[in-house]
């Protein structure tokens, strides 16, 4: 259904604008308004406030903390699948390097997501979990995600239908891991699968890769 969206524009474009806008087209009506203020935008989930912050995407009485998080990581994606790299190169390797390294020292503030997907706990994020069918296996994921989870599928079957590569895939599976309520490895902040909203496929032999 339609919403009614509210949106203050600043005289000049601030950082964090094509973010916050991305996050209202992919999550409206969930994200009511989005609003520039006090040299920063925000985005509102229901009654609640979520600052910008460099992407940290934290609730005002955390701002003043700003440092203690990390930001939830926005990227720019190819509109074609890059080459895949048997050896990635230094720069590579130094970038995740820093990524897994900021991960383990500084936590993700989860408010964002607990107010997205209505569950801060495992019992209130329990109400909102479901099972389906995905590629033939049972998986448990938030039901907000259900009628994407079985367009996914339900591409990727009719596709192993035709491409013996997609079917060779579908077929070297051993399990699909979807909801599971556990931190990140390594890291103080919730996994996105303690919310639904991953899932992981899991060959039978990773063949080196």
């Amino acid at each position: 259904g339609e919403t009614n969206i509210m949106v203050l524009y600043a005289p000049e474009k601030a950082a964090g604008e094509d973010e916050v806008r991305a996050l209202l087209k992919a999550y409206a009506p969930a994200i009511n308004d989005i609003k520039y203020e006090e040299g920063g935008w925000m985005l509102r989930l229901g009654s609640k406030w979520f600052y910008w912050a460099d992407g940290r995407l934290l609730p005002e009485d955390r701002i003043i903390h700003r440092e203690k998080y990390r930001s939830y990581g926005f990227y720019l994606y190819p509109d074609d699948l890059l080459p895949v790299q048997t050896n990635p190169d230094k720069n590579q390797l130094e970038m995740i390097k820093r990524y897994t390294d900021v991960r383990k020292t500084l936590p993700r503030d989860n408010g964002f997501l607990a107010a997205l997907y209505h569950g801060g706990s495992l019992n209130q994020i329990l109400g909102h979990i479901s099972y389906i069918s995905f590629l033939g296996y049972k998986i448990e994921v938030h039901d907000s995600l259900i009628p994407a989870y079985k367009a996914v599928s339900r591409e990727i079957l009719a596709e192993a239908s035709v491409n013996s590569n997609v079917r060779q895939f579908v077929d070297s599976l051993e399990s699909i891991a979807g909801f599971n309520w556990r931190k990140i490895e390594d890291s103080s902040s919730r996994s996105y699968h303690s919310f639904g909203i991953a899932v992981d496929l899991l060959p039978k032999n990773l063949g080196k890769k």
